[in-house]
């Protein structure tokens, strides 16, 4: 009898331990949203946090040719308010868009995103746009698009060139492939800029898969100012279909000798009241620079280094605060003029350290 008690109490005490769990239940992770929220109480008329029904999240557009938008419809069947906090695409060729970020519920929305697959590799794609929203909680979903990029020509969406003031002209490489049973004639090329020429390097005699016509822009230095400006090319064709191809060329002019920093921040040296500065002088091209003279605003600047050099050359700016007669309320500034490789003048900005 005694040894039946024996065997039996391990299973009392298992049983008296599972009686108590149920009485005091143990604390379980709540889900966390970024804001800490009283917790609801238990009762029908609790909110329901359904959240965002989209009608479908995945969608195919098929053989997408040219940009083009998609609409995925929506419904907010919360019982409270959502707002639409973030929509992040996985690939800056879709651009998600939203009329509004608000829905009261039961109200619908859509979300539209437009495409522009432009510069993308030929064949198939996948992108992914992130919903990140609010109603009782944060929550987040997954919107995805299927397309094939097969477009009838491939154009580049704009070419970059950069032109030295003074210096060699640049050229510029580039095609423009025909994916149709036929390929165009280019007749005619127009440019917006009298320094933009663009040459014919071959013309497509066989499918590689696509007809490839090569060019070159070839765009040589004019005496336009210093600065960036938009041109185009058009290339004019005999396909009733792509009369014109437009290429936007983005030209950026740069002076001929680089001088750095255009803003020059000085700093203490062990010397009481002297400040110091260095300034990098080079020609782009590399060759040999001579500077015809150095205007100083102040007796207090010292500028320091050989003016005649090839190549690259490190200055010093000096500044001795003993000899200023006021202090300047704003920059001091040296105005540099420059014999070779060309004739040029630039301006320095020197900026002390009260």
């Amino acid at each position: 009898m005694k040894r039946n008690i024996w065997y039996l109490l391990p299973v009392a005490l298992v049983t008296l331990g599972i009686w108590n769990s149920l009485k005091n239940p143990m604390l379980v992770d709540s889900p966390v949203n970024g804001d800490i929220t009283a917790p609801e109480s238990e009762s029908e008329n609790q909110a329901s946090d359904e959240g965002l029904f989209f009608t479908s999240k995945e969608a195919d557009l098929g053989v997408v040719k040219e940009p083009t938008t998609y609409h995925f419809p929506f419904e907010n069947r919360a019982t409270v308010k959502a707002e639409i906090l973030e929509l992040n695409p996985s690939c800056n060729c879709t651009v998600p868009k939203l009329e509004k970020t608000s829905f009261q519920p039961g109200e619908k929305g859509k979300i539209s995103i437009e495409t522009d697959l432009r510069g993308r590799k030929i064949g198939p794609q996948l992108f992914v746009i992130n919903v990140k929203y609010r109603t009782i909680l944060i929550r987040e979903t997954r919107l995805a698009l299927h397309a094939v990029y097969r477009p009838d020509l491939v154009v580049p969406t704009d070419l970059k060139v950069r032109l030295v003031r003074g210096g060699k002209p640049q050229r510029i490489p580039f095609a423009v492939i025909d994916y149709r049973d036929s390929p165009f004639v280019i007749q005619q090329i127009s440019t917006t800029s009298p320094s933009l020429k663009v040459e014919i390097k071959e013309t497509p005699s066989s499918y590689l898969p696509g007809w490839k016509h090569e060019l070159e822009l070839v765009a040589a230095q004019t005496d336009q100012p210093v600065g960036n400006n938009l041109e185009s090319i058009t290339l004019l064709t005999n396909d009733p279909e792509h009369k014109g191809i437009s290429i936007p060329v983005l030209v950026e002019r740069v002076g001929r000798i680089r001088v750095s920093p255009a803003k020059l921040s000085l700093r203490p040296t062990d010397k009481v009241g002297v400040q110091m500065g260095k300034v990098f002088v080079d020609d782009r091209e590399g060759g040999e620079i001579e500077i015809d003279s150095v205007e100083l605003p102040s007796p207090a600047l010292e500028w320091n280094g050989n003016p005649n050099f090839p190549g690259s050359k490190v200055f010093q700016v000096t500044l001795d605060e003993n000899k200023l007669s006021s202090t300047p309320t704003g920059a001091l500034r040296i105005k540099l003029r420059f014999k070779k490789p060309i004739q040029e003048e630039t301006w320095i900005d020197v900026i002390r350290k009260p």
